[in-house]
């Protein structure tokens, strides 16, 4: 069986980051201001709300179409690594399940 490297993981990481990004995207291009909020672009902005605190941190709000390329990019790379280091930590614990695996006790024998 094929060993997940590392980058296998990053690279799969950024795919799921840039699927999300494209729902959030998504979900803002569809989002009607004279409607109610719907359960969708509630979650969306629970979902781009710690980005957008790291944009706020980082860049000087400046002309809208940039801050929202740099939201975008912010987003992107952070739900990347949130993604990459949650298949880290499950690899990690996996892969430690496995090598225990033959070292505990045995009541039943």
């Amino acid at each position: 069986m094929k060993e997940v490297t590392h980058r296998t993981r990053l690279a799969f990481a950024f795919g799921i980051s840039t699927a999300l990004n494209l729902g959030l995207l998504l979900s803002a291009a569809l989002y009607d201001p004279r409607k109610p909020p719907s359960v969708l672009s509630r979650a969306a902005d629970v979902l781009t709300t710690p980005p957008g605190i790291i944009v706020g941190w980082l860049f000087t709000p400046t002309h809208t179409g940039r801050v929202m390329v740099e939201a975008v990019f912010c987003s992107l790379v952070f739900y990347a690594i949130v993604v990459w280091a949650t298949l880290e930590l499950v690899a990690h614990l996996s892969h430690r399940g496995h090598k225990n695996e033959g070292s505990s006790l045995r009541l039943n024998e």
